[in-house]
């Protein structure tokens, strides 16, 4: 269960994104999935074997998002 407040705040985030942005559920999963890969390489200093590890995921599905999103790592690889 999410607390009240962090509640709050995702309810207001997806009301912005589905009303004031008009964003339908296909952008906003992709930009939230998007936000999450880019979290998981800062926590794992770049590692995206270790981001994937950590996101439960293939590092092949990881790299392929990470392509399709443009997510550079810090050393200047996409994957």
């Amino acid at each position: 269960m999410i607390p009240p407040v962090q509640q709050r705040s995702v309810d207001e985030l997806i009301e912005r994104n589905i009303v004031l942005h008009q964003r339908g559920m296909d952008e906003i999963w992709l930009r939230f999935r998007n936000t999450v890969i880019v979290k998981a390489l800062q926590i794992c200093d770049g590692n995206a074997s270790h981001a994937a590890i950590m996101l439960k995921i293939h590092r092949n599905t990881l790299g392929r998002w990470m392509r399709q999103a443009n997510i550079v790592r810090g050393n200047g690889g996409v994957e």
